[in-house]
């Protein structure tokens, strides 16, 4: 890019200079005089010079020409970056957005989690509660089988003593 700017650059002074020297020569020859280089005794140009005009003049289209064409590649080197440049801020925001929508699902999520953990506690609260629970039941059931079996033979002892 810097290259081209440099290209464009060094054209616009050759062109310049070039128009400089055509404005110079073309002085030149619409008043010459008998001194002048340029002109022949009759006091016309030179055929030399006017073919060095024409080369000029050819010189500085050729010059503007390619200064156009590198314009028109400067102009879409331009382009292309604003191109770039927006899908760049585009991505970005894109990531950004990602990134805000990752952080809400991971609050979520760990927020979730907390309220899983505490229910997790809770059942496992629950559930030693219900084994203490079943262990007393067992030794009520324990405690009531010993007295079922003490009252049926105390039963049958009575039976046998009605009988006798």
């Amino acid at each position: 890019m810097k290259l081209l700017v440099q290209q464009k650059e060094e054209l616009e002074r050759f062109t310049e200079q070039l128009s400089n020297q055509l404005k110079m020569n073309h002085q030149l020859n619409e008043s010459p005089n008998e001194h002048s280089p340029f002109a022949n005794r009759d006091n016309r140009p030179n055929t030399t010079d006017l073919l060095t005009e024409q080369t000029w003049k050819q010189q500085i289209d050729e010059l503007r020409d390619k200064n156009a064409s590198l314009q028109q590649e400067l102009s879409k080197d331009h382009s292309r970056l604003d191109q770039m440049k927006w899908e760049t801020s585009l991505a970005e925001q894109n990531l950004r957005n990602e990134v805000s929508l990752r952080d809400t699902k991971l609050e979520h999520l760990e927020s979730h989690l907390q309220q899983k953990g505490k229910e997790v506690q809770e059942l496992k609260e629950n559930l030693r509660s219900m084994e203490t629970k079943l262990d007393e039941a067992k030794v009520k059931c324990d405690s009531l089988s010993q007295l079922n079996a003490r009252l049926e033979v105390q039963l049958k002892n009575f039976e046998s003593q009605n009988e006798s």
